[in-house]
């Protein structure tokens, strides 16, 4: 028997779905200006480096949100077709 509460995962979807658009707005406000040293091109590339790894965590959250919606279309789909199905074997149609 299925015991899932479709509210419940799509309630998780949705703060998931949150939480990725939180992080796509994470930004580096300044980097380090330090003109004729090498500290200057490495916080640039160090700053580039960690928005690309926010990027990949926000849009793998948002693909977790996504897949925790459709499983719960997926569970509602199977739930509407199931109880279809035995209302159909009540009234004695096959």
């Amino acid at each position: 028997m299925l015991q899932v509460d479709i509210d419940a995962l799509r309630s998780f979807a949705k703060a998931l779905h949150s939480i990725a658009s939180q992080i796509d707005q994470i930004g580096i406000a300044s980097s380090v200006r330090m003109p004729v040293s090498g500290t200057e091109v490495a916080s640039a590339d160090v700053s580039g480096k960690i928005l690309d790894a926010y990027a990949l965590l926000g849009a793998q959250i948002g693909e977790m949100g996504g897949n925790a919606d459709s499983s719960a279309s997926g569970y509602e789909a199977v739930e509407t077709a199931f109880r279809d199905q035995l209302k159909k074997y009540d009234s004695g149609v096959q």
